[in-house]
């Protein structure tokens, strides 16, 4: 297969399968910040396996299979740093944030709120965020999250009621 056919076939796979795995990486992951390169490592393996000529049989079954893999491997090498190894340094945290703030006096007020939220959203609880995005951002129904986190419907509700309450107290929308 040349290079080309594999481009267009990847391009056409991750348009039909992106949604799907986002949900799947956001509904198992540990930390909101880590869904896109999560996401991302994801793809590259998969893309890397179709250049090596791998007969897929089954593409989808495949991606998960890598996706479930990923997962493992990026939190349990993840956990083992962080008993070892400080990330990231708190003057590099008071830079960016200086950054943060210069950036956010160009851009206007809607995209600032937003991404506010957003920001105040990461630093809840990772189970309040799940809920949130998968109904604002990919459309869920309250049932069909609960199935997809495994919880009844009603913390699903509740979650989601009391997570926009605190959303408009800390905005004042």
């Amino acid at each position: 297969m040349s290079t080309r056919e594999i481009n267009e076939m990847f391009t056409e796979f991750y348009e039909h399968t992106y949604k799907d795995i986002v949900k799947y990486v956001l509904s198992r992951c540990e930390n909101s910040s880590d869904i896109q390169e999560i996401v991302q490592n994801i793809y590259v393996n998969y893309y890397n396996t179709l250049n090596r000529g791998v007969n897929i049989r089954e593409p989808k079954k495949y991606l998960y299979k890598i996706a479930k893999n990923e997962m493992f491997k990026y939190y349990s090498i993840l956990t083992r740093l962080k008993r070892h190894i400080p990330l990231f340094s708190k003057e590099e945290d008071k830079f960016l944030n200086y950054e943060l703030e210069f950036l956010s006096e160009e851009i206007n007020y809607d995209k600032l709120l937003c991404d506010n939220v957003w920001s105040y959203l990461r630093n809840q609880d990772i189970l309040t965020f799940k809920i949130i995005t998968l109904y604002f951002i990919y459309d869920l129904k309250i049932s069909q999250i609960a199935e997809e986190l495994k919880l009844n419907e009603s913390t699903v509700k509740s979650r989601l009621y009391r997570g926009l309450k605190h959303i408009r107290e800390e905005f004042e929308f």
